[in-house]
C-alpha cells in the first residue's frame, strides 16, 4: 500500500518535470549583439548615444 503512494508521487513528479521542459523546446535561441555609439562635442562632453542591435 505504501509503494502505491510512492509510485503515484514519482509519476506526478515525472509528468510535472516533463511539462516544464516542453515550453523550452518551442522557442528559438537568437543571439543579439548590443552596441552603443556615443557622440561627443568639441569640449569632450557627451551629446548623444545611439543604440544598435546586430542580429
Amino acid at each position: 500500500m505504501r509503494f502505491r503512494g510512492l509510485g503515484k508521487s514519482l509519476a506526478g513528479a515525472a509528468v510535472t518535470l516533463l511539462g516544464l521542459t516542453l515550453p523550452a523546446l518551442a522557442h528559438p535561441h537568437i543571439f543579439i549583439d548590443a552596441k552603443v555609439t556615443i557622440t561627443f562635442d568639441d569640449s569632450g562632453a557627451v551629446v548623444g548615444a545611439a543604440p544598435r542591435l546586430d542580429v
